[in-house]
């Protein structure tokens, strides 16, 4: 009965929102297609696909139309979407191709239907497992394999590389325990997060340590991130000692990763020589207590 137009012929393709949605699954565009064409200018079609509110709309809907709606859902009765004929007040819909919508649109709706949705649901369990891979349990920030995948990804500059160390994570977890240290470095992943722009990867790098990878930063930038996060930092009630480094011409990333961490064990030295001497040599001692334990 049905024609075999093109599956675009005559189809634009929208979000309840308004955005532009990519596609539908080639099978339930091939078949609205074709019964837009037997509808002919009589009517319009629209399918409506929850929870993503996709809609398809195949030619221009009348003026004040009478609109038949009809359920489509998949064997077990779970709903998958509605299938709505716009028609002109006063113009039938030819009961047979009422009869070949329920008979065998519908049901082919459902099956394509169903299976997208399946897909979609695949792939949405790929990209949350990846998602977890590259996050830190404790934080919820990146981890070390975000933060190399995102070193490798630097392709041109200004890049500004940073490296944030705790301090005094150690004594905190042998004097107040472990739940206290980990509340730290949850804060601490916090400040960092709420200090940095959207597209700034903030990464727990292991126990104590932070990185940072910052697009469009160059040097000129450096001294005001770094006083940025510090006073994000301190606001958090989180001590720490930062490292910042920016890419050039002829440096590379891991040179650059390198500069950082050095930038901060000097900054580090230097904010330690002004410690009150009682607190140095109770880090120095919880200090050497962790290079013999290792």
């Amino acid at each position: 009965m049905f024609a075999r137009p093109e599956p675009s012929a005559g189809a634009s393709v929208r979000r309840v929102d308004g955005r532009t949605a990519s596609s539908l699954p080639p099978r339930v565009a091939e078949a609205l297609a074709a019964l837009a064409a037997e509808l002919r200018a009589e009517a319009s079609l629209e399918l409506f696909r929850p929870p993503s509110g996709l809609m398809a709309t195949f030619g221009a809907r009348p003026p004040a139309p009478i609109v038949t709606t009809f359920g489509i859902t998949a064997a077990d009765g779970t709903v998958l979407g509605q299938l709505r004929i716009a028609a002109p007040r006063g113009a039938a819909i030819p009961p047979t191709l009422l009869d070949v919508v329920t008979a065998t649109v519908l049901p082919l709706l459902a099956t394509c239907i169903d299976l997208d949705n399946e897909l979609l649901d695949a792939a949405r369990r790929t990209v949350r497992s990846r998602l977890a891979a590259q996050t830190d349990a404790l934080t919820g920030v990146g981890n070390r394999l975000a933060f190399d995948r995102a070193l490798d990804e630097i392709v041109s500059g200004p890049v500004a590389i940073v490296v944030v160390d705790l301090d005094g994570l150690k004594v905190v977890n042998d004097t107040q325990g472990h739940a206290a240290g980990d509340a730290l470095i949850t804060a601490a992943a916090a400040a960092l997060r709420g200090s940095s722009r959207s597209d700034d990867l903030v990464a727990r790098l292991g126990g104590d340590e932070f990185g940072l990878v910052l697009p469009r930063t160059g040097r000129s930038d450096a001294s005001a991130v770094v006083a940025r996060l510090e006073a994000a930092l301190t606001a958090a009630g989180v001590s720490a000692s930062i490292g910042i480094a920016v890419t050039h011409d002829g440096t590379g990333v891991r040179a650059t990763l390198a500069s950082a961490d050095a930038d901060m064990y000097a900054n580090k030295t230097r904010r330690r020589s002004t410690l009150p001497r009682q607190r140095r040599s109770v880090e120095d001692e919880h200090a050497r207590g962790t290079v013999q334990a290792g």
